[in-house]
């Protein structure tokens, strides 16, 4: 008897079924889908659906986030000390991200590009990538909740606006800002390097803020910088920018 017809199918490796996830997720996105993820399950790569849950502390298994949806690191993400979300993508995305009541010192490490607002907590680390805001909308803000050694900050998003809530404190921060409105919003800034030099469109609103930091680079042909109100231009060497 020919048993040829009844041979099993071939068995699909898990990475190829991880891929074809990966790719189904990031096909599906557009704002009507927007979702809101929450991390669970500690120590991970970002591109790992086990760690993506639809609830706090619920089961993993959804999509990976995409532009438009929003993430949650919270108290329900991390079981144990020092977790590590490692972003084993070329691009990693989010619309806000937030990570209030995240406990156990975790880190994130790698690159994301938030098309939202960011709440950082005093805890975490973050380290190597960058944090690419790119919102083609005004009304984002920034809370860095006394989170230190920043990763470098990168404002490119056409048309964006930023908004820093509170103080930042991270002398070896890069802060870069190449399109859209940044308002330090009457802050303490404290960082490394301030650089607008190959702004494209890009406004920088300081009010009353005062920027402590090793280097800048803000020429006015690449940006327009308003101190104590609207209309005004920053000189070097001011008590607004100090270096």
């Amino acid at each position: 008897m020919n048993n040829s017809r009844f041979l099993k199918s071939p068995k699909l490796p898990k990475a190829f079924i991880k891929s074809i996830t990966v790719v189904f997720c990031m096909l599906v996105f557009s704002p009507t889908n927007a979702s809101n993820f929450y991390w669970v399950n500690g120590t991970g790569n970002w591109s790992d659906t086990n760690h993506w849950s639809t609830s706090s502390g619920g089961s993993g298994g959804s999509c990976i986030p995409n532009p438009f949806d929003n993430v949650f690191f919270d108290a329900n993400s991390f079981p144990s000390t020092n977790c590590t979300i490692t972003v084993d993508l070329a691009s990693a995305f989010c619309h806000n991200m937030n990570w209030t009541g995240a406990a156990n010192n975790p880190t994130l490490n790698g690159g994301v590009k938030l098309y939202g607002s960011l709440i950082l907590t005093g805890n975490m680390q973050w380290i190597n990538g960058a944090a690419n805001f790119r919102a083609t909308s005004t009304g984002n803000s920034i809370t860095i909740n006394g989170m230190s050694a920043l990763p470098t900050f990168n404002f490119a998003g056409i048309n964006g606006g930023w908004t820093f809530t509170d103080a930042v404190n991270s002398p070896t921060t890069q802060i870069g800002i190449y399109y859209g409105t940044v308002n330090f919003n009457n802050q303490v800034i404290t960082i490394g390097t301030l650089y607008a030099d190959d702004a494209i469109d890009a406004s920088l609103i300081l009010g009353t803020s005062i920027i402590n930091c090793s280097n800048w680079y803000c020429h006015y042909d690449s940006v327009f910088c308003s101190v104590n109100g609207p209309n005004s231009r920053s000189e070097e060497h001011t008590s607004e920018i100090q270096s």
